[in-house]
């Protein structure tokens, strides 16, 4: 894997999904693929497998969004009931955060612009801790 002194490393990529509610972990994989994307579907339905539950929620970063696992999370949803929550893209650590359009999402929106209103729309509705 190419690592941060530019140069390439025998390295290992690990996954693991928690039960935020318990805090344990219920799915891990160790693979040598440098990109988290391909790990989302495959890591949901290892819980599924571990628990014999589907998951209510998944939330995931940046890492797992492509127009793929759009699809394929939208399907899943309309399965299973799986609300899945991926970030769409990366912020700066001083940038503000962006301001979610409200309103009904276009008919022309495509999967990430879906995606992206409604991760903006659960921030609207999720208490302050």
């Amino acid at each position: 894997m190419l690592s941060d002194d530019a140069a390439f490393h025998q390295c290992y990529n690990a996954q693991a999904v928690v039960d935020e509610k318990h805090q344990v972990i219920v799915a891990t994989d160790v693979n040598t693929n440098a990109a988290d994307v391909g790990n989302l579907i495959p890591m949901t339905e290892q819980v599924v497998t571990n628990t014999g539950q589907v998951p209510d929620q998944v939330l995931a970063d940046a890492g797992y969004c492509s127009a793929d696992n759009l699809d394929r999370t939208a399907e899943s949803a309309a399965e299973h009931g799986t609300e899945f929550y991926l970030a769409t893209g990366r912020r700066r650590r001083d940038s503000p955060p962006p301001v979610s359009s409200r309103g009904r999402i276009p008919k022309s929106a495509n999967g990430k612009q879906r995606a992206a209103r409604k991760l903006g729309r659960a921030a609207r509705h999720t208490p302050a801790a």
